[in-house]
């Protein structure tokens, strides 16, 4: 799943003519369906777009973070199913807005696992996350995910703020 941001009279480009649609921030949410032949290759690839209006009074992020978690060989699903079962639920605790995650599907970093993290400011960012490593919840959950050993070898992360010509912002 990709989240675009659409600009102020963007919904003309919509299909929306009605008077109901008053300009304003969109994002436009697009699934990618993917199937796999006998041989695991892609077959086909289905784009779904859904436009979903901006949460009112909301502000859009100011910076994104995009992180790759490079993972310990073998232990990538143990990476996966710690953030689906655990850290996405005390991320959301401490307002942690997460945009999307994915993994390798052609190419190198077979054991990678890139996401994008939303934030109103560094200062935002710094606190939030500086709290979260500190929650005594996130300390057991990765202590007991780690008994077999580390899940990751390192995480590198950048952080990027959209330029003025962006199509994301």
């Amino acid at each position: 799943m990709i989240w675009h941001r659409r600009n102020d009279n963007d919904a003309a480009h919509l299909g929306c003519a009605s008077r109901s649609c008053q300009p304003r921030r969109l994002w436009v949410r697009i699934d990618v369906d993917s199937t796999r032949n006998e041989r695991g290759t892609v077959g086909r690839l289905v784009w779904n777009f859904t436009v979903i209006p901006w949460p009112s009074g909301a502000r859009s992020p100011e910076s994104i973070t995009t992180s790759c978690a490079k993972c310990v060989p073998g232990r990538l699903l143990v990476l996966l199913k710690r953030f689906e079962d655990h850290t996405l639920k005390i991320w959301e605790k401490h307002g942690i807005r997460q945009a999307g995650f994915w993994t390798v599907l052609l190419g190198d970093g077979s054991n990678d696992l890139h996401y994008l993290l939303a934030w109103e400011s560094m200062a935002e960012r710094e606190k939030v996350w500086g709290t979260f490593l500190a929650d005594p919840a996130w300390i057991r959950v990765r202590e007991d995910t780690e008994r077999d050993g580390p899940i990751i070898a390192n995480i590198k992360s950048s952080f990027l703020k959209p330029t003025a010509f962006s199509a994301v912002k």
